[in-house]
């Protein structure tokens, strides 16, 4: 039997920053943003196999220890096009879903999901890529690591502190 799983890949605002969706045809296909760590950056999401469903969620949270339960309120269910699922419905965030009272300009919290019915075991490989104005070579200790980034000590620090 085939199982549908999800992956969910999502970009948060700590602070001051901003966050945009590029959508094109009911899908995002990138995230565009500026943060005081990362400068101006854009995370992009090239066109995939047909074989996924593609939904996403543009919304605002009051803190980052707030993202899944934002996220679990969010979710919907939808009929799935494809005949292999089960009850013939999955669940998967409705697009933009910003809290009463609150502009979409405010929005801090964006969250691609990808889902796909196969077999267990199989694989499937999801492209995502991030793009950002580097600044200059930063080497950064981090615990046993060295950190060498083409980017902001700045943002050296940011990497580190959301790792360790």
């Amino acid at each position: 039997m085939k199982l549908p799983v999800s992956l969910f890949i999502y970009m948060a605002l700590d602070g001051d920053g901003q966050l945009m969706a590029d959508v094109t045809r009911d899908q995002l296909s990138s995230v565009i943003g500026r943060s005081q760590s990362l400068g101006d950056f854009r995370l992009v999401f090239p066109k995939s196999s047909s074989k996924v469903w593609h939904n996403y969620l543009v919304s605002y949270t009051s803190s980052l220890d707030k993202i899944q339960e934002t996220i679990m309120k969010a979710f919907h269910l939808f009929p799935s096009k494809n005949k292999n699922f089960v009850s013939g419905h999955y669940i998967g965030l409705p697009g933009k879903a910003m809290p009463e009272g609150i502009s979409e300009a405010r929005a801090n919290l964006i969250v691609y999901q990808v889902s796909y019915c196969g077999y267990l075991g199989n694989s499937y490989c999801i492209d995502a890529r991030l793009f950002t104005n580097f600044t200059n070579i930063c080497v950064l200790e981090c615990g046993n690591l060295n950190i060498v980034a083409l980017c902001s000590v700045k943002c050296c620090q940011s990497v580190c502190r959301h790792i360790f």
